[in-house]
């Protein structure tokens, strides 16, 4: 006797096969007026907003390091309650389309483009660092100012954070080594202000300082270990998996 549980190949009465569902991954790719795929279009809408997004933050950097600083001109931090969630909101519409397009429908192009954008904001951060490091080197500062200073370091951590979750990446520790050689400098820097010239330093800065030294120990060390970013890729995974198979 046959099994009549199993699965039958499925025959109309001319004896051919039924048409198939047309795969997902085929109507992805599939073409808009014979030019453009969905894959293509989320690619492109990505980069802009990526792009436009750094343009905003490298306009603002070059503003604050060599921006006039006159006592009669505009100092740009003080628009930095509206500056910086327009940049933040542009920045996580392109995250988003980068992370569909590379795990809904994976967009081999983008990731390594990504890495690119990626070792872009190291490279910004790290002289952005290094402008504040000079500006507490020769005690110009101010409260309010310093504060602003860690909010747009700390936003452009967030950034390359949200940017590598659009890569099936798992580790950050690459991009951490020229911070940690900036905590190494920091650090020298450190010792050597306060105290082989600890009578010819303002004392009161400290606190600036070694607030932010631990800042950025604290961001390294997150970078090389790593577990938060796997465990967030992981559950990103496991979404997109699910709503694959659940569609």
């Amino acid at each position: 006797m046959n099994d009549q549980s199993g699965s039958q190949p499925n025959f109309n009465r001319g004896g051919h096969h039924s048409p198939q569902p047309i795969p997902r991954a085929r109507a992805e790719s599939a073409r808009i007026f014979g030019i453009l795929s969905i894959r293509d279009i989320l690619l492109g809408l990505s980069l802009v907003s990526l792009l436009i997004a750094m343009i905003g933050a490298t306009f603002l950097v070059a503003q604050v390091l060599w921006g006039d600083k006159s006592e009669d001109a505009v100092n740009i931090m003080d628009s930095i309650h509206i500056i910086m969630p327009l940049l933040m909101l542009t920045y996580a519409l392109g995250c988003g389309l980068a992370i569909v397009g590379v795990r809904r429908l994976n967009s081999l192009t983008l990731p390594w483009i990504l890495d690119i954008i990626t070792w872009v904001i190291v490279i910004g951060l790290v002289v952005f660092y290094m402008y504040v490091l000079m500006r507490l080197w020769m005690e110009r500062y101010e409260d309010t100012t310093l504060i602003k200073f860690a909010i747009i370091l700390g936003s452009g951590f967030i950034v390359l954070f949200g940017i590598q979750l659009g890569t099936p990446r798992r580790s950050l520790i690459g991009f951490s080594i020229p911070l940690l050689f900036m905590n190494m400098t920091h650090l020298f820097a450190l010792v050597f202000r306060y105290v082989l010239l600890f009578n010819h330093v303002n004392q009161e800065l400290f606190k600036y300082d070694i607030g932010f030294f631990l800042g950025m120990v604290f961001i390294s060390l997150f970078m090389v270990r790593g577990r938060t970013f796997e465990r967030i890729q992981n559950i990103l995974d496991r979404l997109f998996e699910e709503n694959a198979n659940s569609s």
